[in-house]
């Protein structure tokens, strides 16, 4: 999310064309999940699609030179608009000098005829064109959605939970769609492993600690060296789940729209590169009154990612297409993170503790235990045979609202 601002303005173009394109509307870039080839590591692990003698390559790089400036510099897009004009500029300048210069040395020389002179012109004048596409506003760069293959995006796909009836304006009653929208986890791996460094680090296998009695990794808990896949395939995939809400206020109705995300990130990583925001990538967005509806909730939300899980665990595991070839890799989600108030209503339990006897979600702590006990020994730990015992009483619970909630959260289990 980017926040509208003013920024100055310095460009090597004239002030009355820096106008020009101030006054045209530019339009942001849809949502989507981009993932360049480079975030990992240097240029050198970008395929051979980035090979400047081809011309459409020339387009793709200047695009994602667009994106990259406005994404680590979290800019605005009239302030890549003005960068992209001054940008456009100076390269053209800098063009027609390098081609005088080189057009005065042949002919001084004496290398080459007015063909051959003509030819080395037209060449430059071609590049010149492709130059101009920095110079073009951004609406009409990024026009076509075709053009965004060679930035990887992969489009967020429309769910609908159902079709529920409300009063619209002027008392009409409208039937209007509940959705949520996923962006393929699968493919976004697959994009991401496009990155040779990144592949050979998870064809690698982690990296456990020399110490047994320090834990540095995921990789050195017992959980991991427990598990059925991980312990036993050192090339499986390790995803971690991040999951939070986000109040939007509209600031003309002062009305408040609570929405959920949820991000991945491949924990194969090291830490150094897993505490970088491109290694982060949105893939669910939805509205958090969906999940307390009892006809949604978490199974319905995480359909998506269930299915594409199940592909990625089974025995085959799942056919990444890479610039390098085929190759089959399994892999699972580790781990989901989240505060306190999103890991309860994950993993069923209360969402607000502030009143709640049983604070803890670990074990069977009250406040006043919570107060004087420390250690872990002090404490009743919470179990499934425990926790699913509870969920069975609330379905006789006298709130229909507990019933619903709670008994969607048991099937899901």
């Amino acid at each position: 999310m980017y926040l509208q601002g003013s920024h100055g303005e310095v460009s090597y173009e004239s002030h009355s064309e820096i106008e020009e394109s101030e006054g045209e509307e530019v339009t942001t870039a849809p949502p989507g999940s981009y993932t360049g080839l480079d975030d990992y590591g240097d240029q050198s692990n970008v395929s051979n699609d980035n090979n400047c003698d081809n011309d459409e390559s020339l387009d793709v790089l200047t695009r994602k030179f667009l994106c990259k400036i406005r994404g680590e510099n979290r800019l605005t897009g009239k302030a890549v608009q003005n960068i992209a004009v001054a940008t456009g500029h100076f390269m053209k300048q800098m063009l027609a000098n390098v081609e005088r210069n080189v057009g005065d040395i042949l002919q001084n020389a004496d290398i080459g005829n007015e063909e051959d002179l003509e030819n080395i012109a037209r060449v430059f004048d071609d590049t010149a064109k492709k130059v101009e596409l920095l110079r073009t506003p951004l609406s009409e760069t990024f026009s076509n959605r075709s053009s965004y293959c060679g930035l990887h995006k992969i489009e967020p796909v429309k769910h609908v939970f159902g079709n529920i009836v409300r009063r619209g304006k002027k008392m009409r009653i409208v039937e209007v769609e509940d959705t949520f929208y996923y962006i393929s986890v699968l493919k976004t791996i697959q994009v991401q492993l496009g990155c040779s460094k990144l592949l050979d680090i998870v064809l690698a296998g982690p990296k456990k600690s020399a110490n047994h009695s320090i834990l540095e990794d995921f990789s050195d808990g017992t959980f991991f060296q427990n598990h059925e896949l991980f312990s036993n395939n050192d090339s499986a995939l390790l995803l971690l789940l991040y999951y939070d809400d986000v109040n939007f206020i509209n600031p003309l109705t002062n009305k408040n729209h609570k929405l959920s995300f949820f991000y991945y990130q491949i924990a194969n990583l090291p830490p150094e590169y897993r505490s970088a925001l491109k290694s982060i990538h949105l893939f669910a967005v939805y509205k958090t009154e969906h999940l307390s509806n009892p006809k949604y909730g978490f199974n319905k939300v995480m359909g998506p990612l269930v299915e594409e899980m199940k592909m990625l665990g089974s025995d085959r595991g799942y056919t990444f297409s890479l610039p390098i070839g085929h190759i089959n890799l399994r892999g699972g989600i580790f781990a989901v993170l989240a505060d306190t108030p999103a890991s309860n209503k994950a993993g069923g339990f209360k969402e607000g503790v502030g009143g709640a006897r049983r604070k803890c979600r670990h074990c069977m702590a009250n406040f006043e235990d919570m107060q004087c006990l420390f250690m872990e020994e002090d404490f009743q730990l919470w179990n499934m045979d425990s926790h699913l015992h509870q969920l069975l009483r609330i379905e006789n619970a006298a709130s229909e609202y507990l019933r619903g909630f709670y008994c969607n959260i048991t099937e899901l289990m």
